[in-house]
């Protein structure tokens, strides 16, 4: 009989994504308010946990997970007063997905200013300084937290935050005032603090990932001259290598539009990545979610690196009317069978809200709660995780 691999959760080996031993792949679901309600809610987790139930009752396996408040100073600074409390949400959050056998991808520091601005420090220099009190006190979150539970078998993997990185790319023109609070060579600095604290404590060598958006078609020319030029693909390349110490190099892409409710494997205009066009006619370098998912994992592989898909589905702000169910599912499907079809290791739907409502007056995804979130009770809800279980299935049965 073989040996059952002993490490816990996601890890990289030779280039491939791997859980116990095998090459993993799966489509996950994102719960951003997860934690961050409990906190905002008197501190009451019970609805959020019902939330879990729901989830997993789908076949979900993975959840993006924030496992702090960086994106409000107020809710952040319970960290500090209410200790205690904090922490039990996040007992009760692990021990419920270890009940129900989800997985957990942690996503530590969502916000690139509340921390400083809690320290009262300049955004740009508490990445770039080590002694900065920002940077004390998220290499001491991430050690307490990694100590707490870094031996529960519910916790798959690691990452930084959320699109940091895209703001950084931005040419200078762009920043108000022409100020720049911070560029990439900021958000590198903490990106490898980052990496080198976790390595540090988490002895299960577990997934780390960015947490990013992907890169700005003028990533090279925003960071090299300032300026809005396409860059080519060896310069993205280029970028890509210096940009990410991690292994995990995230994406966030959706299909954003009604436009093609006829055509779902098609994406939208604003999502086809394009360079410059002496390099390749036209510039475009896809236009399915298939071709989409291959150039992924062909340029993360030039790299060493694992690409994933840490944000996706079908919004619809452009919508006249209210759609129904077998519109959304047959675009949210289309996601999921390319994801399926390619063997892309972590597609992650955006985003479940168990307190979100629709608003009857709106046409486009405009709820309660959250941005752009749903649930069960709304079509793109159901639609979203009834494609997430019939899709996992059939994962699950190739692995």
């Amino acid at each position: 009989m073989v040996e059952i691999d002993s490490r816990i959760g996601l890890y990289t080996e030779d280039g491939i994504l791997k859980k116990d031993g095998k090459p993993y792949s799966t489509i996950g679901v994102n719960y951003l308010g997860l934690f961050y309600d409990a906190l905002s809610h008197d501190f009451d987790i019970s609805v959020g946990l019902k939330g879990m139930e729901t989830l997993a009752s789908y076949g979900v396996r993975l959840l993006r997970v924030p496992v702090n408040a960086t994106y409000d100073t107020e809710i952040f600074s319970n960290y500090f007063y209410r200790r205690k409390q904090w922490f039990d949400i996040l007992d009760k959050i692990v021990a419920k997905a270890e009940e129900l056998q989800l997985g957990l991808l942690c996503s530590f520091f969502w916000s690139e200013r509340v921390i400083p601005s809690y320290y009262g420090e300049d955004v740009g220099e508490s990445f770039r300084s080590c002694d900065s009190k920002s940077a004390a006190y998220m290499d001491t979150y991430v050690k307490e937290f990694i100590e707490r539970y870094g031996e529960s078998r519910a916790i798959w993997g690691w990452e930084y935050g959320n699109e940091i990185m895209l703001e950084a790319q931005l040419p200078i023109c762009a920043w108000k005032n022409g100020q720049r609070l911070f560029g990439c060579d900021d958000i590198v600095a903490v990106y490898k603090r980052f990496v080198a604290t976790v390595k540090k404590y988490d002895k299960h060598n577990r997934f780390i990932g960015s947490g990013d958006a992907g890169l700005r078609p003028c990533a090279y020319h925003a960071y090299k001259e300032d300026s809005w030029q396409r860059d080519t693909r060896n310069q993205q390349l280029e970028m890509m290598r210096y940009l990410y110490p991690m292994e995990g190099v995230s994406w966030h892409e959706y299909s954003n539009t009604v436009k093609r409710l006829n055509e779902p494997n098609i994406m939208p205009e604003t999502a086809i990545c394009r360079f410059d066009e002496n390099e390749n006619e036209n510039g475009i370098v896809y236009k399915t979610w298939s071709e989409f998912f291959r150039y992924l994992t062909d340029t993360a592989k030039t790299l060493g690196k694992i690409a994933y898909l840490g944000e996706t589905g079908f919004t619809y702000d452009d919508a006249d009317r209210r759609l129904d169910y077998s519109e959304c599912k047959a675009m949210v499907d289309a996601i999921s069978e390319a994801a399926f079809r390619e063997g892309f290791p972590l597609t992650i739907f955006w985003n479940y809200d168990p307190y979100t409502d629709e608003l009857e007056s709106k046409t486009d995804m405009s709820g309660t709660g959250w941005a752009a979130s749903w649930n069960e009770r709304w079509p793109i809800g159901k639609a979203t995780l009834d494609s997430v279980k019939k899709y996992n299935v059939l994962i699950e049965q190739n692995l």
